[in-house]
């Protein structure tokens, strides 16, 4: 029987790395919102520069957009450019 494990990963970049992992039963908005959140408040003062791919998981419903914006100078976003086939 084959299992499935949905886990969020971040690592820091810091002098002392660190790494973060949450299960979520599902990659969604819904799931990714609160894990955004969580790095924020782990970081306390410090800006966050998150580096994601282009995964649907990573694309934020509008709940998302507006904590983005109330959050903006906590966490910014930068996306890899997707992959095109030549």
């Amino acid at each position: 029987m084959r299992k499935t494990a949905h886990v969020f990963g971040i690592v820091t970049l810091e002098e002392r790395p660190s790494f973060l992992h949450q299960f979520a039963p599902v990659f969604n908005a819904g799931t990714f919102l609160p894990l955004l959140k969580e790095i924020v408040r782990r970081a306390r003062r410090r800006k966050v520069f998150l580096i994601i791919d282009n995964g649907p998981c990573h694309n934020v419903d509008e709940a998302g957009r507006r904590w983005f914006v109330e959050n903006r100078d906590r966490i910014e976003l930068f996306r890899f450019h997707p992959i095109r086939p030549s």
